[in-house]
């Protein structure tokens, strides 16, 4: 059950920190070369699709990562779950208080008719999102790192892996 977890947590924080990294370094880009009433219309089509599909995930992965804090005998791993956990949350919190309310105003409006504080607030949430990446990039690290420490009373000579 442990490994599956683990499995299944691991996907979860490699999925975020992905997507994350694609918007940082493909989108964010893109949308910074458009004019800004294109900008407006590729940044409302990709968060369309991305807005309902992060924070399944982001709290799929946090869920997991509070499973394997309890379910795991090793200190190291619960040590590096719970960093994981926690910056998946931070990944959360600044999603919810900084990107979304961005993305729900954006949503609001035509591309025609571009706000002049759009350039400014573009740049604000360009920077949220990079603070987030960042903190999912460490939370799969640290996952990834998780997963491959020994539980108490494994045999590593013989070539066992914690169950």
């Amino acid at each position: 059950m442990i490994r599956l977890l683990t499995a299944a947590q691991l996907v979860s924080a490699g999925i975020v920190g992905g997507a994350m990294v694609a918007v940082e370094v493909a989108i964010v880009p893109v949308t910074n070369s458009l004019t800004d009433e294109d900008s407006v219309r590729v940044h409302q089509l990709v968060d369309r699709y991305i807005d309902p599909f992060m924070p399944i995930h982001t709290f799929f992965s946090l869920g997991l990562a509070g499973m394997l804090i309890i379910r795991r005998r090793s200190r190291a791993a619960r040590a590096l779950i719970g960093v994981a956990a926690g910056l998946s949350a931070t990944v959360a919190v600044i999603s919810a208080s900084q990107n979304l309310p961005i993305n729900r105003l954006v949503a609001s409006w035509s591309p025609q008719a571009v706000p002049a504080s759009w350039p400014e607030l573009r740049t604000k949430w360009a920077q949220a999102h990079r603070g987030r990446t960042i903190a999912a990039m460490f939370a799969l690290v640290a996952s990834g790192l998780a997963a491959v420490v020994a539980e108490p009373g494994d045999n590593i000579a013989q070539g066992e892996i914690a169950p």
